[in-house]
């Protein structure tokens, strides 16, 4: 991934981990309904990928107010699923406060996480990962 000019550091983004599992935050949302959660997540892990690589679209062409846009909509996502540190860490990119290594972080970090929604709910994987190519 290339720097993006324009992103200015706020001498780092303090990062906690990230929770071992939101199963209990969605099941909560749901009132227990597993298959309505069961049919979130998965509505999560078909729109995601495709939301993210919009995002890395944007941030190739430094085209931060479209970025802000796709911040938001992924911010609530988040959210509802309750993964808190990296919706910390998208809201952080929002308000361009992070450096270009800790946005490739966060799509390494989305990576894993897709992956961890799909083997914990035993959805399918999305069939293209987010992570960021090596240059």
């Amino acid at each position: 991934m290339t720097e993006i000019s324009g992103i200015a550091s706020s001498g780092g983004c303090a990062h906690s981990a990230a929770p071992a599992s939101s199963r209990e935050k969605i099941l909560s949302f749901t009132e227990g309904n597993e298959v309505f959660a069961r049919q979130i997540v998965g509505e999560f892990l078909r729109i995601t990928p495709p939301l993210l690589e919009n995002m890395k679209k944007t941030l190739a062409e430094n085209d931060l107010e479209s970025l802000k846009g796709h911040c938001h909509r992924i911010k609530g996502d988040l959210a509802y699923l309750g993964e808190e540190h990296l919706m910390k860490v998208v809201s952080e990119i929002d308000c361009t406060t992070v450096t270009s290594e800790e946005i490739r972080s966060f799509f390494i970090e989305m990576d894993t996480m897709l992956k961890r929604l799909a083997k914990e709910w035993k959805l399918p994987d999305s069939p293209s990962s987010c992570a960021p190519q090596s240059d």
